[in-house]
Order: structure tokens, then sequence, then C-alpha cells
């Protein structure tokens, strides 16, 4: 499979448009367009954002059809915590499509508050109902 291709899968499997990788790459659509159905491939710049915006090693771009992530690059970070039902693989692969750290930190802080106030809430039931004492 060439590099047009796997990005064409890329970006089917990610469910998103073309124009969105765009824009996450921040180049223009037909510039994805042309990677996508031609011989072209990107600047190295562009090449070393990839994995950030989809969520796949830039190596995996340039293997061939049947071959592993392991056998084409064996310095290949792979997850080592995998995950133990469906919502916990949607979770992790809708947070990998994350195009930043930063964006990836806002979410895990989103989800720290949250977390934050289901406790204040379970707190102030129990308390209401005399299960654990009042807090000082």
């Amino acid at each position: 499979m060439n590099f047009g291709k796997r990005l064409q899968k890329a970006i089917k499997d990610l469910d998103i448009s073309q124009s969105e990788l765009a824009r996450r790459l921040g180049v223009k659509a037909q510039s994805v367009s042309g990677w996508c159905n031609s011989d072209i491939l990107p600047r190295s710049e562009i090449l070393n954002l990839l994995p950030a915006a989809t969520g796949y090693p830039l190596s995996w771009f340039f293997m061939e059809d049947g071959e592993r992530p392991e056998e084409h690059d064996p310095w290949a970070p792979s997850l080592s915590v995998k995950p133990s039902s469906e919502l916990q693989a949607k979770l992790i692969k809708a947070f990998e499509q994350l195009p930043t750290d930063e964006e990836k930190e806002r979410i895990i802080m989103m989800i720290d508050m949250r977390l934050e106030e289901l406790d204040n809430f379970a707190k102030t039931y129990l308390q209401k109902r005399n299960l654990i004492p009042p807090s000082k």
C-alpha cells in the first residue's frame, strides 16, 4: 500500500474529511487531496505533524499491506495498557485524535473537574442522609 492509500485509510478510519485533516495540518484541502490521489508526498515538516493529527505513527503511512508496525519500526511505541471495554477503546481513540497536547490536557482537566463535581455531590448527599459526618 502506498502513502496515498494509507492516508485515505487513516481519513476513513478516523471518520473525518480531507478538509478536516487539512485543518489539523495547517494546509489546504487540495494538498491533502493531491497526497491521497497521486504519488506526491508532503514536505517533511507536514509529515512530522501526521502522527499528532491522525494518531497513527509516521512509519504506518509507509508500511506494506500485512506488515505489522513492529516489523517496520521496532522502536515505535506500543500501547502498554489494553482497553478493557469497547467504551474505553472508543475514549482512547477519540483522545488520540486530538491534534495538540494542549487540547488533550484540557480534556483531562475537564474530566477531573467533572469527577470532583460528582464526588462533591455524593458527599453532600451522604451528609444529608446522615450517612457520613458533616465536614468541618
